[in-house]
């Protein structure tokens, strides 16, 4: 069936004469009409409507308008470049979301498989070790914040007293200002601290902490010089629970005169007796 493009009720004229026309409806179109093409050349007239209507076609391609024959491998190519990025983000989006779906129905199984064997022995084994697992995470850091409470650090005790050496006035007027390390000779030893259990000995000190607790102490002996001379400082340090340093006792011997000064403390607390030779 073909639409013809004139008012209904009036008949075209068609050659050959083998064509008919049947007007079979009023009801399409406003001034259109439906005709149906009877005979053997049906597929001519429809040809020749085609050209006289958008153009003379010439060597298979047509003069103006669209081309009047359709390739087949450009259909198939125009398919292809359509399905392919589409349907390969499907399929990425179909395969992904499956496999996650496997990983997680396969891990949930896997999981209330594993607790719904769970017996008492094996919670016990868990909870045992778990147990002992925790109280040695805890004894470590027990163990690490009461060394650093409770340890000396030469390193950290050499700085401090190195500063309050700095700011005494007896070494100064001595030695003169700027004093500045002579070596790196530096020598200390340690003192453990303990429980006092001498009722003479906890009378001395004050606060029940100090009166039972005996800190660690640090004796220190090193060599500073100054523009005036040179000197080696003797001192006694003692730890306390506030991370805090205490100078027991603090001596100065002055190595071009061979004098000694005890600036804190009493003489026989004096580390350093006697000259010592230094490079």
């Amino acid at each position: 069936w073909k639409r013809c493009p004139l008012p209904v009720g009036v008949a075209p004229r068609l050659d050959p004469p083998q064509v008919s026309i049947r007007c079979f409806s009023t009801r399409g179109p406003a001034n259109r009409m439906w005709v149906r093409a009877a005979g053997a050349q049906t597929a001519a007239l429809a040809l020749a409507r085609r050209v006289a209507q958008r153009g003379v076609v010439r060597g298979g391609v047509q003069a103006r308008g669209f081309s009047t024959q359709r390739e087949p491998v450009d259909r198939i190519k125009q398919l292809a470049a359509w399905f392919t990025p589409n349907y390969l983000r499907l399929y990425a989006i179909v395969g992904g979301v499956s496999v996650a779906c496997y990983m997680i129905i396969s891990t949930g199984y896997r999981t209330a498989s594993f607790f719904s064997g769970i017996t008492i022995w094996d919670t016990m084994k868990v909870g045992f070790f778990t147990g002992l697992l925790c109280g040695g995470v805890v004894t470590a850091v027990v163990g690490v914040t009461s060394s650093r409470f409770f340890l000396l650090r030469p390193e950290r005790v050499y700085n401090f007293v190195m500063a309050a050496v700095k700011k005494d006035p007896t070494v100064v007027s001595k030695l003169g200002t700027p004093i500045t390390p002579l070596s790196d000779f530096k020598a200390y030893t340690f003192t453990s601290g303990g429980i006092r259990w001498d009722a003479a000995e906890r009378a001395k000190y004050q606060g029940f902490f100090r009166k039972w607790y005996r800190p660690t102490r640090l004796q220190l002996i090193f060599s500073v010089k100054g523009p005036k001379a040179k000197g080696m400082i003797s001192m006694e340090v003692e730890g306390s629970f506030a991370r805090e340093f205490l100078i027991i006792h603090k001596a100065l011997d002055v190595l071009d005169t061979e004098e000694r000064h005890i600036l804190q403390g009493r003489e026989d607390k004096t580390v350093y007796q006697g000259h010592i030779a230094l490079r």
